[in-house]
């Protein structure tokens, strides 16, 4: 138990420099054109223009269109991604305490959870817009949270585990489907191709509450509709000339599910949390019968769905603009691909012998040795020793007060009535944070809506990088 509280800790300290840097982080681009809409033109105005010239985000954009910037609180803004990080690890505890029956303590309840969040973070595609970009932090992820929660809340209904009650259960689930299927596409997919395999095997091998699983579907099915039916997602898709081609969409989203599953599998923390796994799962199965029947799912499926959940992430991206474009969408990909991958290892592990079993559990020592390639792979590799170095270096207390001096230039300038200001260019550019900054050129999208945010008629910065 010693050894599991100094990993904890050591997860911990690994997790800390994530908190401390969204102290630093800043709005731009769709932070500031949602936020000047919204207050320029009217909140339901902006809302229900966007889905009828731009896309279906019935929720995202419900909350969006409302960002801290509206209220003018960037300091809020910062409190976001700690909100984030937070909803995402107790999204975490919920789901492992969930699928493990309360059969492992608080402690291996804290590790579990502190180790999938921290090599998500570690490892995740698009780092900034994971938590630190309002717009799309609220759009992907707290999507991906809400997902967790639902995917819990179902096994719990199936377990007659219910919270407070089968009618309240029940009306959570029916309120979570279409609240989850406003936020983006690619979970909108997922949870499509999710209650497909589930009330498949729920119609065919369980008698009763057959009406409830045909309501879910239903309810996910009109709630899919809504969201692809929307006249906005023509206007959007006409930027786009390379769109709509099936084969092209179909090669290059296989060749980055395969690029994608080996880049994050071969990560050294990623390994070793793979290897300090395997004597928990040998555990789970003896403790668990969900664990020691393979989750009640073939073995195949399981492995299959891990290039599924990167196929069903990456293809909507290639089918409606002909490229991946930014990676944010592979972010849900990676967040759902770490405990697929888990499950995965579980089975694979099940399936030996007890003999072989004991040959591959490493011992004391090797434990030791893995623990610390985790730990010390966290801060030297990817996006934890991009933090760590933006957060040691002082670039990104440095870029906090530039940030901090333009705004106080731009705020004056509206207030004195000028037209067009010109800012100096950033010195500091945390790689963790700088995301989409203004450039030299007034007429640029991003510049048009730094300047409507602040009451202006344009912006730009003082020299081309």
């Amino acid at each position: 138990m010693q050894n599991k509280k100094v990993f904890l800790l050591l997860l911990a300290i690994v997790l800390l420099p994530y908190v401390i840097i969204s102290f630093y982080c800043h709005p731009a681009s769709d932070d500031f054109s949602y936020a000047a809409s919204s207050i320029h033109k009217g909140y339901w105005f902006s809302y229900f223009r966007d889905y009828h010239v731009w896309n279906g985000r019935y929720t995202s954009n419900f909350l969006v269109f409302a960002s801290p910037l509206v209220w003018n609180s960037f300091f809020i803004y910062k409190l976001v991604p700690i909100l984030l990080i937070v909803l995402t690890y107790s999204a975490l505890l919920f789901f492992i305490q969930t699928i493990t029956n309360k059969k492992i303590t608080r402690t291996e309840l804290h590790l579990f959870a502190s180790t999938i969040l921290a090599l998500y973070l570690y490892n995740a595609p698009s780092f900034t817009e994971t938590f630190y970009w309002y717009t799309g932090a609220i759009t992907y992820q707290l999507a991906n949270v809400l997902t967790l929660v639902y995917i819990a809340l179902l096994y719990r209904y199936c377990d007659h585990n219910y919270c407070f009650n089968r009618t309240i259960h029940i009306s959570l689930m029916l309120l979570l489907i279409p609240t989850i299927c406003g936020f983006n596409e690619v979970i909108m997919l997922f949870m499509l191709a999710f209650h497909a395999l589930f009330i498949f095997k729920w119609i065919r091998y369980k008698k009763e509450n057959k009406g409830v699983a045909v309501l879910l579907l239903l309810i996910m099915a009109s709630a899919a509709s809504i969201m692809l039916f929307a006249p906005g997602n023509a206007g959007r898709a006409s930027n786009f000339p390379e769109k709509y081609q099936l084969f092209h969409s179909i090669y290059m989203t296989a060749l980055q599910t395969v690029r994608f599953m080996f880049k994050w599998i071969i990560q050294a923390p990623f390994i070793a949390a793979t290897v300090l796994f395997v004597p928990v799962s040998k555990r789970l199965a003896e403790v668990s019968p969900f664990f020691k029947n393979n989750f009640y799912v073939s073995p195949l499926i399981t492995f299959l769905c891990l290039p599924a959940i990167l196929f069903l992430c990456v293809f909507p991206a290639y089918w409606n603009m002909g490229i991946l474009g930014q990676h944010r969408t592979l972010n849900a990909a990676y967040f759902f691909f770490i405990p697929l991958w888990f499950m995965n290892v579980h089975i694979a592990v099940n399936q030996l012998s007890a003999k072989v079993q004991q040959t591959i559990i490493p011992n004391a020592k090797y434990k030791v040795v893995f623990t610390l390639l985790l730990f010390a792979g966290s801060f030297l590799a990817n996006n934890g020793y991009t933090v760590c170095v933006d957060l040691l270096s002082g670039r990104a207390i440095s870029y906090d007060r530039e940030m901090n001096e333009r705004y106080t230039i731009l705020r004056s300038a509206a207030a004195a009535g000028a037209k067009e200001v010109v800012v100096s260019n950033l010195n500091s550019k945390p790689a963790a944070l700088h995301i989409f900054d203004i450039t030299c050129e007034p007429g640029n999208w991003i510049n048009k809506s730094s300047a409507d945010y602040f009451g202006l008629e344009g912006v730009r910065l003082r020299t081309c990088d």
